[in-house]
């Protein structure tokens, strides 16, 4: 950590300067540096929306790898697009999902403007594959979000029910 102080106490340090598209908080997402994101998203122009490949974003990454902790700290930031899709058609709350990261579903499943009814594989929504993998839990919290859509059929027509 002194290192990236020292760092970022220099003038004329590029915080946004990208590697293969990733800079420096991208890459301190992926990697799970906690004190190094809150460091840097605490700089002035710095910025949070990089991608490295279509609609991988740092906050994203931060879905994908299950690092809770960083996962909320951008939740605060106002500019963060939860449903961004990536290049595969995947949001960050199905990336958390397949990952297992039932924690951070939890976390995004709180925020208001998140979209469950989202279809990625063969039309599937995350309560379609919830319902398929046995995900109880997944499944009830789902169900209480006012803005479900319980009868969405996949592109072979079944639906969570059948």
């Amino acid at each position: 950590m002194n290192i990236v102080q020292a760092l970022l106490e220099q003038k004329n340090i590029n915080i946004n300067q990208a590697y293969n598209g990733a800079t420096p908080l991208w890459t301190a997402c992926q990697k799970g540096h906690t004190d190094i994101v809150y460091r840097l998203l605490a700089q002035k122009g710095i910025e949070i929306n990089t991608e490295t490949k279509p609609g991988v974003t740092p906050f994203y990454i931060a879905c994908q790898n299950g690092f809770t902790s960083i996962v909320c700290k951008l939740l605060e930031q106002k500019i963060i697009d939860i449903n961004k899709i990536n290049y595969n058609g995947f949001t960050p709350l199905y990336i958390a999902y397949i990952n297992g990261h039932i924690d951070i579903v939890f976390e995004l499943l709180k925020q208001e403007n998140i979209n469950i009814n989202e279809q990625y594989d063969n039309g599937a929504t995350l309560l379609f594959n919830a319902c398929k993998n046995g995900h109880t839990d997944i499944v009830q919290a789902l169900l209480k979000q006012k803005n479900i859509e319980m009868n969405i059929a996949t592109n072979d027509n079944t639906t969570p029910f059948l």
